[in-house]
């Protein structure tokens, strides 16, 4: 993440849709919930999501 790098060069972006990167940053757990069902996240796709959640340092969406 940038605030780690402070690298904002266009090799160290990720495109993600508005909503994902909702979900990324998301604390609260039942809005957490929520962004899932409404994206249909596959497992495969939350792991992605909380690959990036960890290198934000928040907790990981448990399936």
């Amino acid at each position: 993440p940038y605030q780690h790098s402070k690298d904002d060069a266009y090799s160290n972006l990720i495109i993600l849709h508005e909503s994902v990167h909702r979900l990324i940053h998301l604390k609260d757990n039942e809005k957490i919930k929520t962004l899932i069902k409404i994206l249909e996240l596959s497992k495969k796709q939350i792991q992605k999501v909380n690959e990036l959640r960890k290198q934000c340092e928040n907790d990981l969406i448990l399936n």
